[in-house]
């Protein structure tokens, strides 16, 4: 029941803000929410050891950090968001780039001192969907789209060849 009424708050509020602000009005609070965040995990994770950092004794793979969230994979879902969120605000936001850049750049850090193994794919792949998007985006020349596509299937291929080598070696008369 909890769970519902939250959702159904954040939904009111996400409604709230997209009728009241434009996007990029949007976009700068968001990144601006996301900065002081960044902010407060570093200071606990630094300054404040015994707060925002895990240490099991017993199990050292649940050591690692959390900043101010309850554990060090809430602490990476934020960091990934982070990065990704601030990134775009460094590209659309051009008064305060340097802080949106340095805040991203951070929250890259603290996700690998996090140990969030999962928030770091989420971030590795969102980031290469990125610069895909970015390469499709680019109307002037397919030079990016044909280079991407390039590297992805020769990806795809050795990715099958060394999957498959004792197969192959053994079609050809060799030993894998």
């Amino acid at each position: 029941f909890r769970q519902t009424i939250a959702w159904l708050l954040a939904t009111a509020f996400a409604y709230y803000a997209v009728t009241r602000f434009e996007l990029r009005e949007i976009l700068e609070l968001t990144a601006i929410a996301l900065v002081v965040g960044t902010i407060l995990n570093v200071l606990f994770i630094f300054a404040l050891p015994r707060y925002g950092k895990v240490l099991d004794e017993f199990d050292p793979t649940k050591s690692g950090w959390k900043g101010i969230t309850s554990n060090k994979n809430s602490l990476g879902q934020f960091c990934s968001a982070a990065a990704i969120v601030l990134w775009i605000a460094r590209r659309s936001l051009t008064r305060w780039r340097l802080i949106y850049t340095v805040a991203a750049i951070v929250n890259v850090f603290l996700l690998l001192g996090a140990d969030a193994k999962t928030s770091l794919v989420a971030l590795m792949g969102t980031s290469v969907l990125m610069i895909v998007f970015r390469a499709f985006r680019a109307q002037r020349q397919l030079f990016g789209v044909v280079v991407i596509g390039l590297l992805m299937s020769s990806i795809v291929v050795l990715i099958l060849v060394l999957r498959n080598r004792n197969t192959l070696a053994g079609g050809i008369g060799r030993s894998g």
